[in-house]
C-alpha cells in the first residue's frame, strides 16, 4: 500500500547538490516549501540526466509557446545549495519528467521501488516525488507534489 501523500504546491525551492568528497560523493535532489523539505538520494547519471531533460523540454516549451517572451535566470541571485538537514527519504530509482498543459508546469516524478532500508518500510508500490515549474511572464516559478 503506499504512503501518504504529502504536498508542496508551489514549492519554494528544487536543487541538486552533492555531499562527500570527490569519488565518494553522494547526490541529492531536494525541494521544499517553507520549512518542509523533502531529500531524495539520486545516481550522478540520474543528476545529469535531469539535467538534460530539464533543458530539453524547456526548448520544447519555447518552440511550442513562441509568443511567451524568453526570460533570462540568474542563478546566482538564488540560494541553489542543499538545505539542512540532508536526510534522504528515499533511494530514486527512476524520474520522469513531462508538461502538464492544464496547469501550465513541468512536472517530475521520482520513483522508488521496493524495500526502503533507511526507513525501514516495505513498499507495495512506489514511493513518488512531483517537482514542477510554472511558465510566467516573470519567469520560472516552482510548483511541486509530493507523494510517499
Amino acid at each position: 500500500m503506499p504512503g501518504p501523500e504529502i504536498l508542496l504546491d508551489p514549492v519554494d525551492f528544487v536543487t541538486v547538490g552533492t555531499v562527500g568528497p570527490k569519488g565518494r560523493r553522494e547526490f541529492y535532489l531536494q525541494a521544499g516549501k517553507g520549512a518542509e523539505i523533502v531529500t531524495m538520494l539520486i545516481e550522478k547519471q540520474q543528476a545529469q540526466a535531469l539535467s538534460e531533460a530539464v533543458d530539453e523540454i524547456l526548448e520544447n516549451l519555447k518552440d511550442q509557446f513562441p509568443e511567451v517572451p524568453e526570460t533570462t535566470i540568474n542563478l546566482t541571485e538564488w540560494d541553489m545549495d542543499l538545505r539542512k538537514p540532508i536526510q534522504s527519504l528515499f533511494r530514486v530509482a527512476q524520474m520522469g519528467l513531462g508538461y502538464d498543459e492544464a496547469r501550465d508546469l513541468i512536472v517530475l516524478v521520482a520513483q522508488e521501488l521496493g524495500h526502503n532500508t533507511r526507513l525501514g518500510q516495505r513498499t507495495s508500490a512506489a514511493n513518488c516525488t512531483s517537482v514542477g515549474y510554472t511558465r510566467t511572464d516573470a519567469g520560472a516559478q516552482p510548483t511541486r507534489t509530493i507523494c510517499r
